[in-house]
């Protein structure tokens, strides 16, 4: 207070020295002994006004138009309050971009940098800002919608990730006119759906099923390369029953597992046992050589569930890899009792010699 004590006989010196320390009733107090609402306070010559809302301070934003503060009024670099009130992260960010609007902010105007108000909020503004201004916009222009496929278009497809903001703005979008199908930049060999896929977070997964609705083309090869569980299926439940096409993209996938399956992951199971649940053919063979098939895969990765799912779905269980390798070897091999039990009460025959040997007996006492 040493300081008001000092300006006291200058109401606008004594706002600009104690602004950021002050409640807003003291802020309130200043204005009604005479400070001056358009005075610059702030950095950059800020305004009240100004710096209030690049602060995302809403009581501030609201105190100062109502004591008339003007809503065009711009700082050194050009910015006016709506501009700053869209690039702020605060949490009241929205109900003072809804202020500046009703109080008659022009939205068409363009940010210090030349840049549009409108593609400024998509790029950097809060989801429910962006909802604010498409509603107040609505309908669309031709140039909001290129601004934002413009932004779209410009994500990140490899290495960083999207934030939980880069998605929700995409929902909000495509609910208002984005191509679902939009291909991004620089190489535009990447669709959007196609990042979306490789994003591998539970937001990602909602966009996708997004763009789904909104029409975007199907990429399994995608899903099943980089998805997660959900977005593999959401990509099946577009593409089923499969199709030549999309047996060769599974045929593809499977190539690049592990050419043995017990180095397989927990990804790699389940995502054959989906396969299997949308019309993989139970009696699919590896591309490559040993050419084992799948209940052989099963047996020699140590995955119970995918070899019960196999037995349910009525493959032959007696097949053997191109090693004369069959379910039950492997089983063996492994000294995995629960599939081998698994294959016998199937049917398979685990006798050998002439009964008097079985099959688990001979590789476990390597006769």
């Amino acid at each position: 207070m040493p300081s008001a004590i000092c300006l006291v006989g200058n109401p606008n010196a004594a706002l600009a020295e104690l602004r950021t320390t002050m409640s807003i009733d003291r802020v309130e107090q200043l204005l009604d002994a005479g400070a001056d609402v358009e005075y610059r306070i702030g950095p950059v010559g800020r305004t009240l006004l100004l710096q209030e809302a690049v602060e995302g301070r809403h009581a501030g934003v609201r105190l100062a138009l109502d004591r008339g503060a003007s809503i065009s009024v711009m700082d050194d670099n050009g910015d006016s309050a709506l501009a700053l009130a869209l690039a702020c992260e605060k949490p009241q960010a929205n109900l003072i971009v809804a202020d500046l609007i009703g109080a008659g902010a022009d939205i068409n105007s363009r940010d210090g940098k030349g840049r549009p108000l409108f593609g400024l909020a998509v790029a950097q503004g809060q989801p429910d800002v962006v909802a604010q201004l498409i509603k107040a916009l609505a309908p669309l222009a031709t140039e909001h919608q290129d601004e934002m496929k413009t932004w779209a278009a410009n994500l990140p497809t490899y290495g960083k990730k999207w934030s939980n903001r880069t998605c929700e703005v995409l929902y909000l979008l495509l609910d208002h006119g984005l191509d679902s199908n939009l291909k991004l930049q620089p190489n535009s060999s990447s669709t959007l759906l196609e990042a979306a896929v490789r994003q591998q977070a539970t937001v990602s997964e909602v966009l996708v099923e997004r763009l789904l609705d909104h029409g975007a083309a199907p990429r399994l090869e995608a899903a099943l390369l980089n998805g997660t569980l959900q977005i593999i299926e959401l990509m099946l439940t577009k593409v089923t029953p499969l199709q030549n096409a999309q047996h060769e993209q599974i045929q593809a996938w499977v190539r690049t597992l592990h050419v043995d399956p017990q180095k397989w992951s927990q990804r790699d199971g389940d995502t054959l046992k989906l396969l299997l649940d949308y019309g993989l053919e139970p009696n699919f063979r590896r591309p490559s050589a040993p050419h084992s098939p799948l209940i052989v895969c099963a047996a020699s990765a140590g995955d119970l569930a995918l070899v019960q799912k196999l037995i349910a779905l009525k493959a032959r269980l007696n097949v053997a890899d191109d090693n004369s390798d069959t379910a039950l070897i492997c089983a063996a091999k492994k000294s995995n009792r629960p599939i081998y039990d698994a294959l016998k009460q199937a049917g398979v025959n685990d006798k050998l010699f002439f009964g008097m040997i079985t099959v688990w007996s001979s590789h476990q006492t390597g006769t």
